[in-house]
């Protein structure tokens, strides 16, 4: 696992255990081995209950992951299996142990008995195949490399270091530099700026949102509300569709709404949109002006703006290798 190199800045090179430590710092580690001891708790419960997955079930789990990944051939998937550090066997067990954590908990049967019999060691096992797997490496990997490129940009390319044996201490040193990093560029100054010139974006729209399954029964929803004057709860009622409330930044809406809502006066039923196959239906009931002293508006702000000024870096100091190039 500590073979698998991920990325290099300058002449360091970054492998799996630098990722892992790091994760295991940021406290995203521990719910991970969580999940991990749940699918081997899950295998454990189905070899008691003879319990077995079907091999048809397995092939179509294993196609949809290589489509998902454009592997197109047994030698792209080779490959691929190769520069992240796994094996076409570790695959195979994994769908198994996610499979029968899939049955059990959507089935709503127990399985924490089994528990007791997993190990700490029998996690370790298996955490590098489950993490790659069920897609955790790539995120971390990224957050990893945007503090190296930060470092390496503030402090320059001898200032990056990845000898393990000192890993942990230099992590926490590079944390308060992305910190120092983060104040410098956060300047009240430069968020009103920023506010201002992507000032339309975060108008704050409160909502009542109705979820359908079908165009028919979102246009008949439309009717009741304009045209009968039910709201939007009484009509999720009686079409069986979901109702919530919610509040959502202009930008976070399908990109040919925003303009709808934008003009939208409170009571307003915006066009229904189609999302993941279901048909939203949304009933303005507030707008609310972009504010700095919103903590939402401003965490999302600050989050965009460290985005557009890592990004230029990462490129600038970060070399992907194998399991990321």
């Amino acid at each position: 696992m500590s073979g698998v190199s991920l990325f290099s800045c300058g002449g360091a090179v970054f492998c799996a255990e630098h990722v892992l430590t790091a994760a295991d710092e940021w406290g995203q580690l521990t719910p991970v081995r969580s999940q991990v001891r749940e699918r081997l708790s899950a295998l454990a419960q189905a070899q008691t209950d003879g319990f077995q997955v079907a091999d048809d079930l397995l092939q179509a789990r294993s196609e949809a992951f290589r489509r998902d990944l454009g592997l197109r051939s047994a030698q792209a998937t080779q490959e691929w299996m190769d520069a992240h550090g796994v094996s076409i066997e570790a695959f195979g067990d994994y769908l198994e142990r996610e499979t029968c954590r899939e049955h059990y908990t959507s089935n709503a049967l127990p399985f924490d008995a089994a528990e007791e019999s997993i190990s700490a060691k029998d996690v370790d096992e298996v955490l590098w195949p489950d993490l790659v797997f069920s897609g955790n490496v790539q995120p971390w990997c990224q957050q990893l490399a945007e503090i190296v490129a930060i470092v390496c940009s503030l402090k320059g390319p001898d200032h990056v270091d990845a000898d393990l044996a000192t890993w942990p201490e230099r992590l926490t040193a590079y944390g308060q530099l992305q910190e120092q990093f983060r104040a410098d560029l956060l300047t009240t100054t430069r968020l009103k700026n920023a506010l201002r010139a992507q000032y339309h974006d975060f108008f704050l729209l409160h909502a009542e949102i109705g979820i359908f399954d079908n165009d028919a029964a979102v246009r008949e929803a439309v009717l009741c509300i304009t045209e009968d004057g039910l709201s939007m709860e009484k009509v999720c009622e009686m079409a069986k569709g979901d109702f919530m409330h919610q509040e959502a930044h202009l930008n976070q809406l399908p990109p040919d709404l925003q303009t709808a809502a934008l003009s939208a006066a409170p009571g307003s039923v915006l066009p229904p949109f189609e999302q993941a196959g279901r048909h939203i239906l949304m009933q303005v009931q507030a707008k609310k002006e972009p504010d700095l002293a919103d903590e939402r508006t401003r965490s999302l702000l600050s989050q965009r703006l460290v985005t557009e000024a890592i990004r230029p870096l990462v490129h600038e100091h970060i070399q992907w290798m194998g399991a990321t190039s």
